[in-house]
C-alpha cells in the first residue's frame, strides 16, 4: 500500500497553495491560505477534476502518475 506523500503549488506573489496528497489510490487536496493559517478540509478530487489534471497534463497529474505507477493516458480513457 502507498503511503500519503504530498505535493504543495504555491504560486509566485499569490498567498494562496493547493496542497496535493494520495492516499490509497486516491488524490486529494486541500487549500492553504498563509496569510491567515487557514486550511481547508481534505477532499477527494472528482472525476471530472482528474479528468480536467489528465487533458491539461498538469504537474499535479505527472506527479500522481509517478506515485502510484501508472500513466495518466490509459486511466482517463478507462473513465
Amino acid at each position: 500500500m502507498i503511503s500519503a506523500t504530498q505535493l504543495r503549488i504555491h504560486p509566485v506573489n499569490w498567498p494562496l497553495a493547493n496542497d496535493f496528497r494520495v492516499v490509497g489510490d486516491e488524490l486529494q487536496m486541500r487549500l492553504i491560505d498563509e496569510r491567515y493559517g487557514i486550511r481547508t478540509h481534505w477532499r477527494t478530487l472528482t472525476e471530472d477534476e482528474w479528468a480536467a489534471h489528465v487533458a491539461l497534463q498538469t504537474v499535479v497529474a505527472q506527479w500522481f502518475r509517478d506515485k502510484l505507477g501508472f500513466s495518466t493516458a490509459s486511466q482517463a480513457e478507462n473513465n
